[in-house]
């Protein structure tokens, strides 16, 4: 028999494990604000580069900074929660990040990758604000790279 709190759990586990995703969907499709939305509103993003984005305001700013042309595309494997509380979660997810450009024709494997393909990882912090989730701190890094022929 489960218990009503292991499901709550469950749920906001899962909850928190889909904005993991949606964040990389959103981010490949050039989404931005939406993006943003995805995090508190004081939440602080820590970039691959050693950046610390405060705000929703400066994760869209530095988002749309990107070149127009670059194609990206996240995928997101084994997302693990490494600690729940009952309004944070916390969760590491390992990501492989592929780029391509936009004007570079796309033939029946689709379009030639460009630049480096890159392993990293996501350690989120998750908040509960009433009903939802939303990502209250993110630190993004990269732990292995391999550069394309292209």
């Amino acid at each position: 028999m489960s218990h009503p709190k292991n499901l709550d759990l469950l749920v906001a586990q899962a909850a928190c494990s889909r904005l993991v995703l949606l964040a990389a969907a959103l981010t490949d499709n050039g989404e931005f604000a939406k993006l943003a939305e995805l995090f508190a509103p004081e939440a602080s993003l820590h970039r691959p580069n050693g950046d610390v984005l405060k705000g929703r305001q400066a994760i869209v700013d530095s988002y749309a900074k990107r070149a127009a042309d670059r194609v990206t595309c996240h995928l997101i494997l084994n997302t693990l929660v490494t600690d729940s509380l009952d309004d944070r979660i916390s969760a590491k997810s390992q990501a492989l990040v592929w780029n391509a450009i936009k004007t570079d024709a796309a033939g029946p494997f689709g379009r030639p990758a460009r630049g480096k393909e890159v392993v990293g990882h996501f350690v989120d912090t998750f908040i509960r604000v009433g009903e939802d989730w939303q990502i209250e701190t993110r630190r993004a890094e990269f732990v292995m790279f391999r550069e394309t022929d292209n």
